[in-house]
């Protein structure tokens, strides 16, 4: 059964005023591991889920797959580029990890606590999250662990959307909602939806929080757009189609701001939307995964089928 709209507060659910109570405030610390940004290079030029992201990688950097397609050994072939890479270039990527050290230092506590408001959230220990960097164009995450590319600052193109502090509020956003999800099916709140579903409403959700005041302000962005699947993604609700981030965005000031419900409660409006139409974010991840290949025509047609509304509840 789905469970009724705006359904009862789940027990994981916080008061706004947690920013004057929160009695833990993660910590952030900086870690370099080179070992671990190579099985990182090797998982994600072979992952079943964002088959995209291999045609990302080998196109940011040729002379890696120039030595993939000569080498027989592909981890020692990662490896030995890793480590060149970063001999090259270790002088800006030691300044771009200091001065990533420093503003964690300066400001992580501010912005996470403004985090756990907006999202009804409050850490039950002290927890220590790891900032490994790497340079990867993208940012994934592993249990408290995120990675953060370096690569825009290397190549002098770094934005505030991209400073390590905007990364960090985005991938630990990942961290909350995900314990909150699991949290509202366990207590029969949501009805579970796939893999697709669940990061699409994940990766918009954090362009809602972080376009959020006063959060925004803090890490000094404006119009932050998130990541490049969740651009051209649109539903349509009765007459209206969106972005799926104005959808979430549009939800979010209804129940939590003007009605001053709980984060929970939004979350229960939007899986309930979103559920009858899972099936239909399946296809467009299949369809974001083939665009990376496709050329001229073929591309301008998926990207059409990909801007396609979903039709939401």
């Amino acid at each position: 059964h789905k469970p009724p709209r705006n359904a009862g507060v789940c027990d994981v659910s916080l008061k706004s005023d947690i920013l004057d109570t929160m009695k833990y405030i993660p910590q952030i610390i900086v870690k370099e591991d080179p070992a671990q940004e190579v099985k990182l290079f090797l998982s994600f030029l072979h992952h079943e889920y964002y088959k995209n992201l291999r045609h990302s990688i080998l196109n940011n950097f040729p002379s890696l797959k120039e030595s993939l397609d000569k080498s027989s050994n592909e981890e020692k072939c990662v490896a030995e580029f890793l480590d060149n890479f970063y001999k090259e270039n270790r002088v800006q990527a030691d300044r771009i990890i200091r001065e990533s050290k420093n503003l964690f230092e300066d400001k992580s506590g501010e912005a996470l606590k403004i985090l756990g408001g907006l999202m009804d959230y409050e850490w039950e220990e002290s927890v220590v999250y790891t900032a490994t960097p790497t340079i990867l164009s993208f940012s994934p995450f592993h249990g408290n662990t995120f990675f953060f590319s370096i690569l825009s600052g290397l190549r002098n193109k770094e934005t505030k959307e991209k400073n390590v502090l905007s990364v960090a509020v985005h991938e630990i956003s990942h961290f909350v909602f995900l314990d909150q999800v699991k949290r509202l099916e366990f207590n029969n709140k949501i009805m579970k939806v796939s893999k697709e579903t669940t990061d699409y409403i994940k990766e918009s959700l954090a362009v809602v929080l972080l376009n959020q005041e006063p959060l925004k302000s803090l890490l000094e962005i404006e119009g932050y757009l998130g990541n490049p699947e969740i651009r051209s993604l649109r539903v349509k609700r009765e007459a209206r189609v969106l972005k799926i981030s104005e959808f979430l965005n549009e939800c979010f000031q209804r129940t939590k701001i003007e009605n001053k419900m709980t984060f929970s409660d939004f979350l229960c409006e939007v899986f309930e939307s979103v559920y009858p139409a899972d099936s239909m974010f399946q296809e467009k991840r299949k369809i974001w995964n083939q665009l990376s290949l496709a050329k001229d025509n073929g591309k301008i047609r998926l990207e059409t089928i990909y801007a396609e509304p979903i039709k939401v509840d």
